[in-house]
């Protein structure tokens, strides 16, 4: 199609480049398009508040509970992390020249290196600048957690990672070239496809430029008209060597593309700071997670960051007791929380940098709500060829409410607005045989500061068949839903949470929920899970433990504790099958806060 560039794949979301009112109508027309979206990111949001946090960027000088990981203790023993080839995955990693000169007594190490996939995407093949760059003093986000990385292991072999947030298919080609299963993207062909026709183009000139220097240097002439074709030749032939270095200098960084990502074949240890908690589906099935999953994915320890989606997440059993057509958050007979009258609403709150719970959302916030759930289907009509479940057969919608006074003085409590937002309908994430799952969003902009709550409406399907398929009443088969509702800040200085019902699980995204990973969550001084940091099971998978360890992040989130462990890692890494035997067991601990073995 005309300015559309296919980028990369992950599963059945393909992520494409264009102006988005020229190609999103014809993409919405294509038969096999189900539906067409803006990226979701999956940068860690960047709220450092809440319990045992520090101001953001804080790094202290010495701070116990480091001490307690052991990580003095082998320090002392001559151990940092020699030989160890670790990773950092992230997405901003300005400032990062700040962390080259490391020296090891008085042998200068090697810097660390930064590979950029970004290039890829682009015609020149140069990559993409850093989301802060130029807009923030100091260093990127990702170069805080290489720094804490290198704290615990300051002499490790160290490679900067840097993909687009936006593009969870960067993370598998990533993936994928640490496991050795290295080849040319979708994007790279592409490149390949445009310097092999710019290549074409240039050789056609080149040609033409040799006819015309024979029948202009070779006949010379003391005229006007003479002058005029040598400039014009002159001019042309300028014109041509410059386009034709800049495509040599686009071929070599092709080439170099290519080695960068055959030389990440080697490194033992990956801290990744990217997490997709909303977009993709985040039960374990999503393509990126089951990559780690269904593949031998053993080159290199992965260390996954949770994520800081603590009490945004809710998930449960699909109920309506009374039958009103809205879905209740608890079971009948529940104790509500205080000062709620419905177990049909639930609230949302507003977390400030202090870490204190507010019950008013403040003006000028934006969030976006996802609604997410799989539901079963019948098979027969997809092996027939036929595809009746582009729409849900559960009509769910969110419903957002305003409470004008909480209080109750000068208006009922219970007397709410309901916010009217454009509707979209839901979008199919993903689809198998027998089931699939859908995720229906809204974008909440908060126009006047106050109390907002959401409403689920809708009602189970009465079967798992297609609409009108006309089945017996005996031979009817159903299925429970399980739908999982999410916030996610987009603008703001503080966090959204659900504060009237929340649930652990379902917290984690995308790769998060990925059983061959080693989920990190952050702890605190008291070694507890910090409140911003995802923790429990994946959604609709209550028997898998999640996440494996917690590691101290130095107020930082997941994504540095990630890194920290890595660093840990590094460190410890000649203990060999001790320290791997150790992550072992720490799985049938879940939530063990990451220490060196004593053994």
């Amino acid at each position: 199609m005309p300015g559309l560039t296919i980028e990369g794949r992950v599963g059945p979301l393909v992520t494409l480049t264009g102006i988005p009112e020229d190609v999103a109508p014809k993409l919405a027309d294509l038969k096999d398009v189900v539906a067409v979206r803006l990226p979701r990111s999956g940068r860690p949001q960047q709220f450092l508040g809440g319990r045992g946090s520090m101001s953001r960027g804080e790094v202290p000088e010495k701070w116990e509970p480091i001490r307690a990981t052991g990580l003095v203790q082998i320090h002392a023993l001559g151990r940092q992390g020699k030989g160890a080839r670790v990773a950092v995955i992230a997405d901003d990693f300005t400032g990062w020249e700040k962390l080259k000169g490391r020296m090891d007594g008085t042998r200068k190490l090697d810097d660390p290196v930064l590979f950029d996939l970004t290039a890829e995407r682009n015609r020149s093949l140069l990559p993409d600048p850093f989301p802060t760059e130029g807009h923030v003093k100091g260093m990127g986000y990702g170069t805080r957690c290489a720094a804490a990385l290198l704290r615990a292991a300051p002499v490790c072999d160290l490679t900067l990672i840097r993909i687009d947030a936006n593009s969870p298919h960067m993370l598998q080609t990533i993936a994928m070239a640490i496991n050795g299963s290295t080849g040319r993207t979708l994007a790279l062909d592409q490149r390949l496809v445009e310097l092999s026709r710019d290549r074409t183009t240039l050789d056609e000139e080149h040609e033409t430029l040799r006819d015309l220097r024979a029948r202009v240097l070779e006949n010379p002439r003391d005229d006007e008209e003479w002058r005029k074709e040598k400039k014009a030749y002159d001019d042309r032939q300028k014109a041509y060597d410059k386009e034709n270095a800049a495509h040599k200098d686009r071929r070599n960084r092709y080439f170099k593309i290519q080695r960068d990502l055959q030389s990440l074949r080697g490194i033992r240890l990956v801290a990744s700071t990217l997490v997709w908690t909303d977009g993709y589906p985040v039960d374990g099935s999503s393509a990126l997670s089951r990559y780690f999953d269904d593949w031998p994915f053993r080159a290199a320890l992965w260390f996954q960051a949770a994520g800081d989606s603590g009490k945004q997440a809710w998930t449960g059993l699909f109920r309506d007791t009374d039958n009103n057509g809205i879905m209740e958050f608890a079971p009948p007979k529940s104790r509500l929380p205080a000062g709620l009258w419905s177990p049909e609403l639930n609230f949302l709150g507003w977390q400030q940098a202090d870490g204190k719970v507010v019950r008013d959302l403040p003006k000028g916030a934006r969030l976006r709500l996802t609604l997410q759930w799989r539901e079963a289907h019948d098979p027969l009509p997809l092996q027939q060829g036929e595809d009746p479940y582009r729409e849900p057969l559960a009509k769910l919608r969110l419903t957002v409410v305003y409470q004008p006074d909480p209080d109750g003085k000068a208006r009922p409590a219970d007397d709410l607005e309901v916010i009217p937002i454009p509707i979209a309908p839901p979008q199919r994430l993903n689809l198998t045989l027998n089931s699939a799952t859908y995720e229906y969003v809204i974008e909440l902009p908060v126009t006047r500061p106050g109390r907002y709550g959401v409403y689920i409406e809708g009602k189970l399907p009465e079967s798992i068949h297609p609409p009108g398929e006309g089945r017996l009443p005996t031979a009817r088969k159903f299925g429970e839903i399980h739908p999982r509702l999410f916030v996610r800040m987009l603008d703001g200085t503080g966090r959204a949470v659900w504060t009237a019902f929340t649930t652990a699980m379902a917290s984690l995204g995308m790769p998060a929920d990925s059983r061959s990973v080693v989920t990190v969550a952050a702890a605190d001084e008291r070694d507890r899970v910090r409140d911003i940091s995802a923790s429990g099971p994946p959604h609709r998978m209550p028997l898998l433990s999640k996440p494996e360890v917690l590691a101290y992040d130095e107020g930082g989130g997941t994504a540095q504790a990630a890194c920290f462990a890595a660093g840990l890692a590094a460190a410890a890494w000649p203990l060999g099958k001790t320290w791997a035997g150790y992550l072992e067991g720490l799985r049938d601990r879940p939530g063990t806060v990451l220490r060196v073995p004593e053994r």
